[in-house]
């Protein structure tokens, strides 16, 4: 009886792996059209089943136009498109996934450089219209250059797109739920316009190991807006945590604020963002373990500019951010690590920052809390800050508008040596002892000479959790 039961899963697994098809896109071949060979992706997304691959092969001209999947693998079977073998394909098309799962885009070449006018984003992925959850979507290995076009000005007034950046992901943040989980791994994505990769409302996606770079402008929401990677949505308290975890990726050499000007100029001065922006919502994310360096927005507008290493604005809540390593962000209103809550107590709270090292930051300080904070705590990183400047190590000011904020065992260094600046509520001071008695970080040390830390940059200590509570009453 067991073998006939054997035999029987072993005719199940032959039957789906020969129902599996490889197709291809060939829109130089005169056989496109017959067969298993297509003109264009559209033709062969309306074609594919579960454990079905579509091979992209190299045309002499790339590829332009839009396409829509909206047919989905299944787990162990899923769709999968990819550059056939011995292929190069260029790709200056714009591919969405809508409502689908098990999806697997991997090792193609996006290169727009060379093209005025293409589509913001390139690969697309929504959850959405009551369709339900969906995930399996695996986004790996691609090379994507100059998304968008060369056109980054758009008569000065910048470019703007419906979530905007080379990789996007989103679904529905209010009721009825949808959400999407993606995997999105070892892309290599540079100049793309307004964010590398941009994360909407998803639930337990994976954005690990990609390196982006040179990320330009963009004029979405109405300003002058660049980021690494750009977390948004999910603000609703009834679909969360979002769990978010953003891993070892390299983030860096993003547009400078006077080519960001020079090419967007239709807006007063200024430029915000950083390597990874949270904004509008989001719920238990873990930031880990990412390079974040180059961010240099300090040219005529730099009072204007708003560079953050990690950037942690309204709403987004519940974090663990650690082990990551900042250096060489400079601008006018900037830090190495921003909490921000915009309105309440509620909009910064409960995020943990630990086993940091952030250094030859110039701007608002290494670290801020900005506005209201509630709940955060900050301990064990190291807050350096660059020779040139003014040395601001923590800038607290707004730290008793809410209540709950610990910050304790960090170590500070100035590059070169030198004077600090620390602030808690309404006084600035350049002592340390004086920084210690105000914030109540016995256990912090000011060095001179920051080399046995640099060299060995991740203290050991974690922080600990805090207890929930209500806002202070103002």
């Amino acid at each position: 009886m067991k073998q006939v039961f054997l035999l029987f899963l072993v005719s199940i697994s032959l039957a789906a792996s020969a129902q599996a098809t490889i197709r291809y896109v060939d829109k130089d071949n005169r056989s496109c059209g017959t067969g298993v060979i297509y003109c264009d992706f559209q033709t062969a997304f309306d074609a594919v089943g579960p454990g079905d691959t579509i091979r992209v092969r190299n045309a002499s001209i790339p590829y332009t136009g839009e396409y829509d999947a909206r047919v989905s693998g299944n787990q162990g079977a899923p769709i999968t498109v990819e550059p056939d073998v011995g292929h190069n394909p260029n790709l200056n098309i714009r591919l969405n996934m809508w409502n689908v799962g098990w999806w697997t885009i991997q090792n193609l070449r996006w290169d727009e450089c060379s093209t005025n006018w293409a589509p913001e984003t390139a690969i697309y992925a929504e959850a959405t219209g009551g369709a339900g959850s969906h995930t399996g979507i695996v986004i790996t290995g691609n090379t994507l250059n100059c998304i968008g076009g060369t056109d980054q000005s758009n008569g000065g007034l910048g470019r703007k797109g419906y979530d905007q950046a080379a990789i996007a992901t989103s679904s529905n943040y209010y009721p009825p739920f949808e959400t999407l989980t993606a995997t999105i791994t070892n892309n290599t994505i540079s100049q793309a316009l307004e964010a590398g990769i941009k994360i909407t409302h998803n639930h337990g996606t994976v954005v690990s190991g990609n390196d982006i770079s040179g990320t330009r402008c963009g004029t979405t929401d109405g300003y002058r807006n660049a980021s690494g990677i750009f977390l948004a949505g999910g603000a609703d308290p009834a679909d969360q945590p979002q769990a978010v975890i953003v891993s070892k990726n390299n983030i860096h050499d993003l547009q400078t604020d006077v080519d960001c000007i020079e090419a967007v100029y239709g807006f007063p001065p200024g430029i915000n963002g950083g390597g990874i922006y949270c904004d509008a919502g989001h719920d238990g994310d873990l930031i880990e373990d990412n390079t974040i360096y180059n961010i240099n927005w300090n040219g005529p507008s730099i009072g204007n500019n708003r560079a953050n290493g990690i950037f942690w604005e309204n709403r987004c809540n519940n974090a663990t951010i650690r082990g990551n390593v900042i250096h060489n962000i400079r601008s006018g209103t900037g830090s190495g690590i921003q909490l921000a809550g915009n309105n309440s107590c509620y909009d910064s709270q409960g995020n943990q920052v630990y086993n940091n090292t952030v250094y030859d930051v110039e701007g608002d300080a290494a670290f801020t809390y900005w506005h209201y904070s509630w709940n955060n705590i900050v301990k064990n990183n190291i807050f350096g800050t660059a020779s040139t400047g003014n040395g601001w190590a923590v800038n607290a000011g707004t730290i008793n508008l809410c209540t709950g904020n610990v910050i304790d065992g960090n170590q500070y260094y100035r590059v070169g040596g030198g004077s600090m600046t620390w602030q808690w509520d309404t006084t600035r001071t350049s002592s340390f002892s004086t920084w210690q008695s105000l914030s109540g970080e016995t256990n912090g040390q000011f060095l001179n000479d920051p080399a046995p830390i640099l060299n060995d940059p991740a203290p050991t200590q974690p922080a600990p959790g805090g207890k929930k509570q209500k806002p202070r009453s103002r």
